[in-house]
């Protein structure tokens, strides 16, 4: 009997071990792909951001990288899109762009993750429009690198240009769609009977739909055999708004100050556009549209020459 409760114990004690290496393995695999993917969208970016500055073009790009506060009180792009940067007089063709990340850290269980980077445009080609050639020298102005401490949250735009680039199988499309009372929505599962699983969807009364009473996205594949139908109901999406959320998006009360005090105000909100976004987080999960690891790490080592 002894020896059989040290064997048992024996085996315990190395499936545990073996569980706990499995669990190192797996979170470090996680947090690799994590710092990957933020290496990816964080140097395409702030890329583009020198991009648009630079050439005043595919400014709305912008929006897929950047939360809007920061865009609005982003000084040097409101200089270049207003006419008063200093490369305003110059057709810019091309420029050498560097970005060295000093610091990152991402569990992979975290939504956000920060980190310190250091920007560098060592070469900006191009000439000086033909109106200013007067008037400005030729010599194009240095750009003013430096150091940012960046913090980046997973954004539903920046989940779907992963998800639409590094795919491990690529869909073909991605429909969402929020779903009302008066909205005549049914699933068709996939079964011995229906191999492609579809869905059947009508908005009898466009103009007066009802109460938001959820959502759903449809995965389609070049094989359709793969096909998806994801379905949230209000529950699951609440159950994924932000503690922080605000009434100005998500609607309900907010205080506000008028006439010196502080004062519950009903706020309408944008509850449909907040349980559109909350869809395409979901679908465009990699629960639901898995990462290609290898395809992550070619972009990564790419950017990384």
């Amino acid at each position: 009997m002894l020896y059989f409760r040290r064997l048992i114990w024996f085996i315990a004690s190395r499936m545990l071990l073996v569980c706990v290496l499995l669990g190192m393995l797996v979170c470090g695999f996680f947090m690799a792909m994590n710092g990957a993917n933020i290496y990816v969208v964080l140097n395409e970016g702030m890329e583009k951001r020198v991009d648009v500055i630079l050439t005043r073009q595919q400014a709305a790009e912008l929006n897929k990288y950047f939360h809007a506060d920061f865009l609005m009180a982003d000084t040097a792009l409101e200089g270049a899109l207003n006419g008063s940067s200093a490369y305003s007089d110059y057709n810019i063709t091309g420029f050498e762009y560097d970005l060295t990340i000093e610091k990152l850290w991402a569990w992979p269980w975290d939504a956000y993750a920060n980190c310190t980077v250091v920007e560098r445009v060592p070469t900006i080609t191009g000439s000086v429009i033909s109106s200013r050639r007067s008037e400005v020298s030729e010599r194009i102005p240095r750009w003013q690198g430096g150091r940012y401490d960046i913090t980046l949250m997973e954004g539903y735009n920046g989940i779907r240009y992963i998800a639409e680039n590094y795919a491990l199988i690529p869909p073909k499309s991605v429909t969402i769609e929020v779903v009302y009372s008066k909205d005549e929505f049914r699933p068709l599962k996939k079964s011995r009977s229906n191999p492609v699983e579809s869905y059947e969807f009508d908005m009898p009364s466009p103009f007066d739909r009802g109460e938001i009473v959820g959502g759903f996205g449809y995965i389609e594949y070049a094989d359709a055999s793969r096909n998806e139908l994801v379905i949230m109901t209000m529950k699951d999406v609440m159950k994924r708004k932000p503690a922080y959320a605000s009434a100005n998006f998500w609607g309900g009360q907010a205080t506000e100050w008028k006439n010196g005090q502080k004062q519950a105000v009903d706020k309408e909100g944008w509850l449909d556009e907040m349980v559109r976004k909350t869809i395409i987080r979901e679908v465009y999960g990699g629960k639901h549209i898995p990462r290609d690891p290898r395809r992550i790490d070619e972009s990564y080592q790419q950017m990384k020459q």
